[in-house]
């Protein structure tokens, strides 16, 4: 190497060197000066929620997002070096302070003590609708009053923000379950979970159910909603787990046999949905005392009455579990027209008229003054 390179290697070196020092004095500076620089803002004072179980760091993050310090991570440095040991709790902190004012500030016990808040629990059971849910989210104070609930879930617009297709409520899409939520949570976002689930469940029965869930919706020309309206059909009918896909085919059977003349599912829980739950109501459902009479079985105003109306009601009347949706989307391969109530809690089923009606005869007919169980 030559003398003049290596004086301009060696210049570069210095050059370098002496940049270095310059920068490492310049940040040290900085770094050294950081506690007594006050943060240049209006005054205001901000508030400071620190949570149970939060260090340093977070907290210094905190005041960061808030714009009371800058540089968090230099503020951790030197708070940890004060010893500072931060009480959960809302600390009201000036935003033109100095790192060592904020330091001193979160050294006294915080304004508002941290009060640990339990989330609320409610519960919707299987089968069960939207009356029983404004009724329970009452009850647990998330709704002032169940009118709140059913104005909120028939709402056109809310029903359209939770991603669902235009319907009269969201009966049939309130996943029965256990939730946990926290007080205070808007009805729209207590929905939104309710329906997540049932959106979860749905997908997950549908893959266990692909080939046979295939076949019910191409035979009926049915889309998710049908499947969800069938399953509210089945929940209501029986509690019983292995009797759910028999009830699904002998809805299915009546719907598909050539024979079975007219297609009328004729299920009591519908005459009694649109009875109780709808906003309006038929003259004859306005007479509804509980029990069924003629005049609700005839009743024709009644949209939701499966015995003047062919077909599927036109929505759910519960809200289905798994085992409702999973019987829908695969039935039992049976030829069974009709069923009735062995008042234990499960059903005779029939393929015949005959067959039902001796059944009906021994179970029912002189226990009861509906003239035409299932």
């Amino acid at each position: 190497m030559s003398r003049r390179s290596f004086r301009i290697a060696l210049s570069i070196v210095v050059g370098t060197v002496a940049l270095a020092v310059i920068i490492g004095g310049y940040y040290g500076y900085l770094f050294y000066t950081y506690p007594t620089k006050a943060h240049a803002a209006s005054g205001e004072k901000q508030k400071i929620v620190i949570p149970k179980g939060a260090r340093v760091r977070d907290a210094a993050n905190l005041l960061a997002r808030a714009g009371v310090i800058t540089r968090p991570r230099w503020f951790s440095f030197y708070a940890s070096r004060y010893g500072l040991r931060i009480q959960p709790g809302t600390y009201l902190v000036a935003n033109d302070l100095t790192p060592e004012e904020v330091i001193q500030t979160l050294s006294f016990p915080p304004a508002v003590p941290l009060v640990e808040v339990k989330d609320v629990q409610f519960i919707l059971r299987e089968g069960k609708g939207l009356l029983e849910l404004a009724a329970e989210l009452t009850r647990v104070k998330l709704a002032k009053s169940p009118s709140e609930v059913l104005t909120a879930a028939r709402d056109p617009e809310v029903i359209k923000q939770l991603g669902l297709p235009p319907m009269p409520s969201l009966e049939g899409y309130l996943f029965p379950d256990t939730y946990r939520v926290r007080p205070g949570t808007a009805l729209a976002q207590v929905f939104a979970k309710m329906i997540d689930r049932h959106h979860a469940v749905y997908e997950e029965e549908a893959a266990k159910h692909a080939a046979s869930l295939a076949k019910v919706k191409q035979e009926f020309s049915w889309d998710t909603h049908q499947i969800v309206i069938m399953a509210s059909l089945v929940e209501k009918e029986t509690a019983a787990p292995d009797e759910r896909p028999r009830i699904a085919s002998v809805f299915m059977n009546r719907l598909r046999n050539p024979d079975f003349q007219p297609k009328l599912l004729q299920t009591d829980p519908t005459i009694v949905y649109g009875c109780t739950a709808l906003s309006t109501k038929s003259k004859a459902c306005e007479k509804f005392e509980g029990r069924i009479r003629r005049a609700q079985l005839d009743d024709p105003e009644n949209p939701y009455n499966t015995y003047t109306h062919t077909g599927l009601p036109p929505g759910p009347i519960a809200n289905p579990g798994r085992l409702a949706l999973a019987a829908v989307m695969e039935p039992e391969g049976s030829g069974f027209l009709y069923f009735v109530s062995k008042n234990d809690g499960t059903h005779v089923f029939s393929k015949t008229r005959a067959e039902h009606e001796a059944a009906v005869d021994k179970y029912q007919r002189k226990k009861s003054t509906n003239p035409d169980p299932n």
